[in-house]
C-alpha cells in the first residue's frame, strides 16, 4: 500500500486535492448534526419540521445535476468544482458550525480551482439540450449503469432519510443526544477510511457483485438502531456500513472511469447522480411524518429492509455480474 500512496503523491495535484476533500469533508461532518438538533432544539419542532429543512436543502443539487454534467464536459473540471465550492460558501448558515462549514468549502474550493489540469478538448458547440441527449444514449446503453442507478435510488433515499432525520431522532433524548449520534457518524465516516484501504490493496474478481452484496450488508448499521442496541454495538454496524459504502465507490468509480468515454464522462456521471439521489429528498421530506405516524423504529426497520432488497436486486442483471 505505501508503494501505491507513492506512486499517486507522484501525480501533479494529488496532495491539493486530497487536502481539498479532507477539508470540505471536515467541515460537511459539523454541519448535519448543528443543523438537526438546531432545528429540534426549536420550542415545539418535531421530526416533521427538520424532514422538511433538511429535503430542501437537495433541491438545489437535484434540480443542477443535469445542467452540472454538461458543463463538466465543456470545461475544466477542477475549474467548475471549484468554482462551485467557492460560491457555496458564500451561502452561510446562522452558527459556528456552518459557518466552520463554508470556510472549509471557500478553502477547498480555492485548492481545487488552483490544480494544473490541461485544457478540455476541443468538441462541436452544441445546445445543453443536445448534449444532454448524447449523454442519456451513453447513460441507458450500458444496462449495468441503469441497474446500480435505480438501485441506489432506494438506498440513498433510505441513507439519507436516517442520516439527516430518523438518526436524530432516534438519539434525540436528553443532552447526550447529539453527542451520541455524532459517534455514530464518526463510526461510518471511520469505517469509510478503512473502506478506501481495503479497495486500494485488493482487486476483486467481480467488483460490482462483491460490492453490492457489502451494501446489502450496510443495512446492518438501520437494524441496530430500530432494535436500540448499545451505542457501541450501534457504532459497530456503522463502522461495517461505512466499510462497505467506501468499497462500492471505488469500485463504482473505477468502473465508470473505465467503461464511460471520456468525452461524455460528467454527463453520464450527472445522470447517474441525478437518478441515485433523485428522490432521496422525498425520502427525507417523508421521514419525519412517518416516523410520527408509525414510529421511528418501524420507519428505521423499514429502511433497512428496503436497501437489503434493493441492493441484491441489482444483482439480476447480467451485465452488472460479468463486469470486470
Amino acid at each position: 500500500m505505501i508503494t501505491q500512496l507513492k506512486e499517486l503523491r507522484s501525480h501533479k495535484g494529488f496532495i491539493a486535492l486530497v487536502s481539498a476533500r479532507f477539508i470540505s469533508n471536515l467541515g460537511n461532518g459539523l454541519s448535519p448534526i448543528a443543523l438537526a438538533y438546531g432545528v429540534l432544539s426549536i420550542p415545539g419542532a418535531d421530526g416533521k419540521d427538520l424532514s422538511l429543512v433538511m429535503a430542501a436543502r437537495f433541491v438545489p443539487m437535484v434540480a443542477l445535476m443535469l445542467f452540472g454534467g454538461v458543463v463538466g464536459d465543456r470545461y475544466k473540471r477542477n475549474r467548475v468544482v471549484g468554482g462551485a465550492d467557492i460560491i457555496g460558501s458564500v451561502f452561510v448558515g446562522s452558527g459556528w458550525a456552518l459557518l466552520i462549514d463554508a470556510i472549509s468549502f471557500l478553502i477547498a474550493g480555492i485548492l481545487v480551482w488552483n490544480l494544473d489540469l490541461p485544457e478540455m478538448p476541443e468538441r462541436e458547440e452544441n445546445s445543453v439540450i443536445h448534449d444532454l441527449r448524447i449523454g442519456w444514449h451513453e447513460f441507458i446503453s450500458r444496462p449495468w449503469v441503469i441497474a446500480i442507478v435505480c438501485s441506489f435510488a432506494i438506498i440513498n433515499m433510505c441513507f439519507e432519510a436516517i442520516w439527516q432525520v430518523l438518526g436524530p431522532l432516534a438519539y434525540d433524548q436528553g443532552d447526550s443526544g447529539p453527542r451520541n449520534w455524532s459517534f455514530n457518524l464518526a463510526a461510518v465516516t471511520l469505517g469509510m477510511i478503512f473502506g478506501s484501504v481495503i479497495a486500494l490493496k485488493i482487486k476483486l474478481k467481480r467488483p460490482l457483485v462483491t460490492s453490492m452484496i457489502l451494501i446489502a450488508a450496510s443495512s446492518v448499521w438501520n437494524f441496530a438502531i430500530a432494535s436500540t442496541q448499545p451505542l457501541a454495538l450501534v457504532m459497530v454496524c456503522g463502522f461495517v456500513s461505512g466499510l462497505a459504502i467506501d468499497i462500492f465507490m471505488v469500485q463504482w468509480n473505477t468502473a465508470m472511469q473505465t467503461h464511460i468515454p471520456e468525452e461524455s464522462f460528467s454527463r453520464v456521471a450527472a445522470y447517474d447522480a441525478f437518478g441515485s439521489f433523485g428522490i432521496a429528498p422525498i425520502g427525507v421530506a417523508f421521514a419525519g411524518p412517518a416516523a410520527a405516524y408509525f414510529g421511528i423504529t418501524p420507519t428505521l426497520w423499514a429502511t433497512g429492509i428496503l436497501t437489503f432488497i434493493a441492493a441484491l436486486a441489482s444483482l439480476s442483471v447480467k451485465s452488472l455480474r460479468a463486469l470486470k
